[in-house]
């Protein structure tokens, strides 16, 4: 295998001589032919290899050298000069930001400036600075009810934008963009918006910009004048039908994003994983799975009647009955409790669905005599 490789090696050198000129892959041709000599003494590759290297070698055959592996002295060379070129240029700004307009470049220096705390606001606008967009009067109008301030305070144009990075919302921050579903408190209620546009607006009389969001209201859907809510999921139904007038309002009222999934053509569900936890309604039931040498909690006759069990065999498979040996608490001892009867009628067949849970104790002896109740809550209901 080793001599074909090396006729191979020979018949490809004589080949790329002949169709691409003797000055190609000289180093590695020559690599390659001895490579063979080197599987058969274990030992590394002829010189040094260097094939990704093969582009500095033409620029550094002028220099002068001591010819005691010429080809490893280019190559170490190439590579520092690759390793160094990056400190060598010139970096370019990050981005751009304004703090009184409340833009910036990018979602980068947003983060930057937030963390070096070069701006005090923590919801910035993203986009260029140059986008400027004409008010309707009736937009100042909701404007100045929105901002309290008189409709000759509102300016007449804002820097709009479509996009707005709020860095205390979720983890390492949320941006909200133009087209997005999110969850507004407008007058200490929570609304589901379409977002359209982001604004960054000038208030004349204190001469400060407020960032504020333009959106439509998707109303909730009611079902005896109570938000309609999924049993299982909690998420709310909106109509698919926002009201026709658009509302403004703050970004710092923004509180997350929300999809809207369409359920049927009439309304949507809400899909609000970040919502607050909210109560079940419903018990939660915690299935019990009880194992061998376990105390087990079995209903007798009455509610209040609770009998213990050890467990020496379970039906797994069927799950219609457990083998047990009933115990009783010890006339003299507290919370100690000892077999009821010995012999071959002790052990008793109770069916599956009498199990109430797994009583909380431990063992006295590794022979299952004698077993203590822990103190406290013993009761691990199914």
């Amino acid at each position: 295998m080793i001599d074909e490789h090396r006729k191979l090696s020979w018949h490809l050198n004589i080949l790329v001589e002949e169709i691409q000129g003797l000055q190609m892959c000289t180093i590695s041709m020559h690599n390659l032919l001895h490579i063979h000599e080197d599987i058969i003494r274990f030992s590394g590759t002829d010189n040094y290899w260097c094939a990704v290297f093969e582009r500095a070698v033409k620029g550094y055959i002028k220099r002068s050298s001591n010819c005691k592996g010429i080809e490893k002295t280019f190559a170490f060379a190439e590579s520092r000069r690759e390793f160094l070129k990056p400190y060598t240029e010139k970096k370019d700004e990050v981005g751009k930001i304004d703090n009184k307009l409340g833009i910036a470049s990018s979602v980068d220096t947003t983060k930057v400036a937030i963390d070096m705390k070069i701006t005090p606001s923590t919801s910035l606008l993203l986009g260029a600075i140059g986008n400027i967009s004409f008010l309707e009067e009736a937009d100042r109008r909701k404007l100045a009810n929105i901002l309290s301030v008189p409709l000759h305070n509102v300016s007449e144009v804002a820097y709009i934008s479509k996009k707005c990075l709020m860095a205390d919302r979720s983890f390492d921050g949320t941006v909200f963009k133009s087209g997005e579903t999110a969850v507004i408190t407008i007058n200490q209620l929570e609304v589901v918006v379409k977002l359209d546009i982001f604004l960054s607006l000038r208030v004349k009389g204190d001469e400060s910009y407020q960032l504020l969001v333009k959106g439509h209201i998707h109303p909730y859907c009611t079902v005896n004048e109570e938000q309609a809510k999924h049993f299982w999921t909690g998420f709310v139904s909106v109509k698919n039908t926002p009201f026709g007038e658009a509302a403004f309002c703050n970004v710092s009222a923004i509180q997350r994003k929300v999809i809207l999934y369409e359920c049927d053509k009439e309304r949507y569900t809400v899909v609000d994983y970040e919502r607050q936890k909210q109560q079940l309604p419903f018990e939660v039931v915690v299935p019990v799975y009880p194992e061998k040498g376990d105390m087990l909690l079995i209903q007798g006759e009455d509610a209040d009647d609770i009998w213990y069990g050890h467990a020496c065999n379970i039906d797994y498979k069927k799950k219609l009955w457990m083998c047990v040996f009933f115990f009783v608490e010890h006339s003299r001892k507290r919370n100690i409790y000892i077999r009821e009867t010995y012999g071959n009628r002790a052990r008793n067949v109770v069916p599956w669905t009498s199990l109430i849970g797994v009583a909380n104790g431990t063992w006295k002896s590794s022979s299952f005599v004698q077993w203590q109740k822990a103190f406290g809550f013993w009761l691990n209901q199914c």
